[in-house]
């Protein structure tokens, strides 16, 4: 992954931190939601189905479990119970957030890239039978700025010898 890649995968992470403080701030309340009720409705259309496939890699890798069998070799099994539901949403149904609003439920995909705005866009609409699905009635997607400071690389060895350990 390149230099620019990660920093703009930090900042994604930074904007969904940061929208999730803004909620608590308010005092607005996320949704909560069963990780087992997110997968059995995912299952039920090929869409869901397809986004399973596609996140299950990473799961696997970070709520796997090893298991034994008969042979010595081993398995890695991905108990959906281990996963939590915030995860899901992310990583199947590509929400940030989940709120009740007036009686509404509304999904928030949270971006900081403005490129980005028309592509998540597409990909919520495209997974409309999903959060359908669960019960949310809208979606948005929201854009956050973060500021970035830059960073200065010191090439003076006058500089370098200042910040040095010794």
């Amino acid at each position: 992954m390149t230099y620019i890649a990660q920093v703009a995968k930090a900042a994604g992470f930074v904007g969904e931190f940061s929208f999730a403080r803004l909620l608590s701030a308010c005092k607005i309340p996320q949704c909560k939601f069963e990780a087992l009720q997110l997968v059995r409705v995912a299952e039920q259309s090929k869409i869901g189905r397809v986004r399973i496939a596609q996140a299950k890699p990473y799961l696997i890798s970070e709520y796997g479990t090893p298991i034994r069998r008969a042979d010595r070799s081993y398995r890695i099994k991905l108990d959906w119970k281990q996963v939590p539901s915030q995860v899901i949403l992310d990583k199947v149904y590509g929400l940030d957030a989940v709120i009740s609003f007036r009686g509404w439920l509304i999904g928030v995909d949270v971006t900081t890239d403005v490129e980005a705005l028309l592509q998540k866009r597409q990909k919520l609409q495209w997974l409309t039978p999903l959060w359908q699905g669960i019960g949310i009635d809208h979606v948005v997607v929201a854009h956050l700025l973060v500021r970035q400071k830059t960073l200065e690389v010191k090439e003076s060895t006058a500089e370098l010898q200042r910040f040095s350990i010794e």
